[in-house]
């Protein structure tokens, strides 16, 4: 029935119906077919830039490997291993007055805390709190200089320090924290 009413039409009516026909399957596959594909096409592009950022970064980091791996060559020797806790601590602040007293600086209090091992590794940190120095600008600075330059085992360092005028002119006076840390041995871990 619809052919014998397409066959009555004349051949220009008959381009046109075809023409929409062409149109309605060009338009189909736009809709269902070229989105899905662009879509995909950028999806994929965004992947792609995405792991080459993150290539770009693992790349940094591996050349950056032998260096780290230097450097912990380099302080792997300072880190010296625990013995008994004790008497790490009571070595410490041996060695913290040792240099106290060649900066000429005067340490008022010194007090430990508990040592804090670290959680899922082979180190533990050992905390001194100073709470009262008094001397010079210069001793404070020699103090810290030979703190940070200190070739005994364990990693040294100033982690807090809080300085304020002292009683005589040109004196100052305050308070500090000092770490070590050290390696626990594997039969104490």
């Amino acid at each position: 029935m619809i052919f014998s009413k397409i066959d009555n039409l004349s051949t220009r009516d008959k381009g046109l119906i075809v023409l929409a026909i062409g149109l309605l399957i060009v338009l189909a596959v736009d809709r269902f077919v070229v989105e899905r594909v662009v879509s995909s096409v950028q999806t994929t592009k965004m992947l792609i830039v995405s792991d080459l950022k993150s290539l770009d970064y693992n790349e940094k980091v591996i050349a950056c490997s032998g260096g780290v791996e230097e450097d912990f060559a380099k302080i792997a020797g300072k880190l010296g291993a625990v013995t008994n806790p004790d008497s790490d601590i009571d070595l410490m602040k041996g060695e913290i007055y040792d240099l106290a007293k060649g900066a000429d600086l005067l340490l008022t209090s010194m007090k430990h805390r508990e040592p804090r091992p670290d959680k899922g590794s082979p180190y533990i940190e050992y905390i001194v709190d100073i709470g009262g120095f008094e001397g010079t600008e210069e001793s404070l600075l020699k103090f810290l200089d030979s703190v940070q330059r200190s070739e005994l085992p364990g990693l040294l360092r100033v982690v807090h320090l809080s300085i304020g005028a002292g009683r005589k002119a040109n004196s100052l006076k305050g308070a500090m924290t000092i770490t070590k840390v050290m390696i626990m041995r594997e039969d104490d871990a």
